[in-house]
């Protein structure tokens, strides 16, 4: 028995070490340096680190304005060009609100020797309100101050080098689009490199590029020893609903790069996205990158920057392919002309039915498809914080086991699958693989571009790799493995990348590629009389390993519990509660809501928001908050205009505005700054952000009833009369992620017809 496990497990346990050997050369790149690092950069960085992320700086806070004087006061000591003053800005967001508000950007400005374009390197300085940002975006920050002091201290480059430090990237990429609405250093801008972090390890990651950023991505890799990279990652990210400074200068037609460190998921936005959650290869590799980067651009021709674009992918995690977007439809018809001529080759030579292989690649889809769907709920069974409020992503703190379980299962699927499949040969599957992932590659290239290559190199390989084995049979096993090490080398860093970006929540898209994987693998890894006890030795594999993942994914003071309390008032209704989002209670929540809590909606309070929630009634008290007064009414083309001032009696984080009927927001006036959202598209729903006690704010309706029907709500992070409510958090515990769903907030609401 035990020979039979051997001799059935040889050759998957061979390919999984190639694989692996291709990922190392990936994961290892973590932990070298993306270029030379200077003398003292490292330190540099850290030092300012310390001083940036010390605390949580939300715009409007007083850490929030320690932390941009810091900035000016370092620009200004090494010799740049500083300004800093508000600017309002407002930025409108897909199926959601206008949002606007005032933002203070720190500029700094290197000149260069020319002066006649500028390379604009951003970061942002502000943090959310429940953490202190030390990766989001903190380390960006001290890379920008130490890259700024080194190359003060050298020959200057050609051009210009302006370093924004933008303010409110998390309450909507205010500065960012203040800036480049409003500065007069925008005019020169050539080029765009911008820095994020959504996690607290791993290296700098280019995901996202602007329009005609060809030339960029070239010189990209050429100026990094680890140009980590994928344009896959650019097609992911373009169809998902979020946002970074970068979107600003993208929407404007600027070339650029986005860079951003995405493992560490479970910290981002949290208290312990702080100085000692940090990866320090982080730290090196974004200032290593960075510095690299500016050198190279700083002395590049930019008005020669823009190209077509590129498609583009890492291997061993040190080169950097890539070839014309353009080519992407014609490499995917040579692999459909290529699995074409493998299927009739296999027919011509009686190894294979092109009939059957196209069934073969049918019932690898639908097979890809279901174990997709099977992922999906068995996740949902073995969440690691189950009956809890999920991390971010469903996720947990640890959960590379997890994928690792996840592909060995739907290996251990095909495997099964193809035991059973006993008067299939060999040749059908492998050509059912390649025609599948030919068709593939023809869709991508023609819906998602810069993704094909996924499908192309791979479906080329498998058609040589059965061309080969049809030619000289005895060879077979060689032959198929042309496939495996593409497979490695190509498909499978992209899997680890997508599983490490959006951590559990993808792990059903990583079945379904795990499965196209398995298919084109199947000739090597499973003969027919070893598939069975292959596949159950994958699958115990597989088991222990997701039972390894849930039993270390364990809440403890290091890895603290999310979980939130929120303060509802409606004045109107003159109706106060407590409430809980989180999906159970635990010691602290329940610490404020008691044993009994009712579930049930809040929607009365928070209108975007339609889940269910623990809520326990608390004495209504009259909050004046605010208040909000029709001033005038003007004639317009559209129609008459309205007037309506708002007056805050405390600083509030954020008034949301939800205008009824025809009534739409043309017109925003704070402090005696003006912005026009009627050219963002009028919208009913304005969202102002930071309106300190005092401020006079003016919101300009067009609308065409003689009443004005609104409903506001205002909110602030600031919870009243805490000490009299609950005790603080005990260690091990934290506020649920800010972006992440409601968090800790007090928010009063009020209807209005004016």
């Amino acid at each position: 028995m035990s020979g039979t496990w051997f001799r059935a497990l040889r050759r998957p346990a061979a390919g999984a070490l190639v694989v692996l050997a291709a990922l190392s050369g990936w994961t290892s790149a973590s932990s070298t340096p993306a270029g030379d690092p200077a003398p003292g950069l490292d330190e540099a960085v850290a030092a300012h680190l310390e001083r940036v992320a010390a605390h949580p700086r939300p715009p409007g806070s007083p850490e929030h304005d320690l932390v941009a004087r810091y900035i000016e006061d370092v620009c200004r000591a090494a010799g740049a060009q500083v300004h800093s003053a508000p600017v309002l800005a407002a930025r409108p967001f897909k199926r959601g609100p206008i949002v606007a508000g005032m933002a203070r950007n720190v500029v700094a400005v290197l000149p260069g020797t020319r002066h006649e374009r500028a390379l604009l390197i951003v970061g942002h300085y502000d943090s959310v309100a429940t953490g202190p940002g030390a990766s989001d975006d903190g380390v960006t920050v001290a890379a920008m101050l130490a890259t700024l002091q080194t190359l003060s201290r050298g020959p200057r480059p050609q051009n210009d080098l302006v370093f924004l430090f933008s303010d409110a990237e998390e309450t909507g990429q205010l500065g960012a689009q203040g800036f480049a609405a409003r500065d007069a250093v925008m005019n020169q801008v050539a080029a765009v490199l911008n820095f994020e972090g959504r996690g607290s390890a791993g290296p700098p990651l280019l995901f996202q590029t602007g329009l005609d950023s060809g030339g960029l991505v070239r010189r990209f890799a050429r100026a990094l020893k680890v140009p980590l990279a994928s344009s896959a990652s650019d097609e992911v990210y373009a169809r998902l609903p979020n946002d970074t400074d970068f979107s600003v200068f993208r929407e404007r037609g600027l070339p650029g790069l986005n860079f951003a460190s995405i493992d560490g998921f479970a910290r981002y936005h949290t208290a312990t996205d702080d100085l000692a959650h940090v990866d320090r290869a982080m730290l090196q590799h974004r200032a290593t990158q960075m510095l690299a980067l500016v050198q190279a651009l700083g002395n590049a021709d930019l008005a020669r920057v823009r190209a077509a674009p590129l498609t583009y992918f890492t291997i061993l995690g040190r080169v950097l392919v890539r070839y014309p977007l353009g080519w992407s439809l014609a490499l995917a018809l040579l692999a459909a002309a290529a699995a074409a001529a493998a299927t009739w080759r296999a027919g011509r030579t009686q190894a294979g039915r092109p009939g059957r292989a196209a069934v073969a690649g049918l019932g690898q889809l639908l097979l890809a498809l279901l174990l997709a769907v099977a992922t999906a709920l068995l996740w949902r069974l073995l969440r690691p914080m189950a009956d809890d409020r999920p991390l971010p992503q469903n996720g947990g703190y640890v959960t590379a086991p997890f994928t690792a379980g996840v592909v060995l299962f739907t290996f251990a699927a095909l495997v099964f699958v193809r035991g059973r499949l006993k008067r299939w040969s060999a040749a059908e599957i492998a050509c059912g693989a390649t025609l599948l992932n030919a068709a593939l590659a023809l869709l991508t290239a023609v819906l998602a571009p810069g993704a094909s290559y996924l499908f192309t190199w791979p479906a080329l390989a498998a058609a040589a790799g059965v061309l080969a084995a049809l030619s000289r049979p005895h060879r077979a096993p060689a032959a198929w493995a042309i496939t495996l090490v593409v497979v490695a080398l190509v498909v499978a860093p992209f899997v680890y990348t997508l599983a490490v970006a959006l951590g559990p929540i993808g792990l059903p898209v990583v079945a379904f590629l795990s499965a196209l994987m398995a298919g084109l693998l199947l000739p090597l890894f499973a003969e027919e009389a070893s598939a069975a006890p292959a596949a159950r030795s994958l699958l115990a594999l597989a088991a222990l390993t997701l039972l390894v993942g849930r039993l270390v994914n364990r809440f403890d003071a290091d890895r603290p519990r999310p979980d939130a309390l929120l303060s509802l008032s409606d004045t109107s209704a003159r109706r106060a509660v407590l409430a809980s989002p989180d999906g159970a209670l635990d010691r602290f929540t329940r610490s404020a809501l008691g044993e009994h809590p009712s579930r049930g909606s809040i929607v009365q309070f928070l209108p975007e928001y339609t889940w269910p929630a623990w809520t326990v009634e608390r004495p209504y008290r009259s909050e004046a908050w605010f208040d909000l007064r029709r001033s005038e009414q003007a004639a317009a083309a559209a129609g008459p205009v309205v007037a309506l001032d708002l007056r805050a009696y405390r600083r509030l984080d954020a008034v949301d505005l939800r205008f009824e009927g025809d009534a739409r927001v043309v017109a925003l006036e704070v402090g005696g700054a003006a912005v026009d959202l009627g050219s963002h598209g009028a919208r009913s729903w304005l969202q102002i952000q930071g309106v300190e006690a005092g401020a006079s704010v003016t919101i300009k309706v067009a609308t065409g009833d003689k009443r004005v029907r609104l409903s506001a709500v205002a909110r602030t992070a600031a919870l009243p009369n805490a000490g009299a409510l609950w005790q603080p958090r005990p260690a091990g515990f934290v506020a649920v992620p800010s972006g992440l769903g409601p968090v800790d907030i007090a928010a009063v609401r009020s209807d209005f017809s004016l």
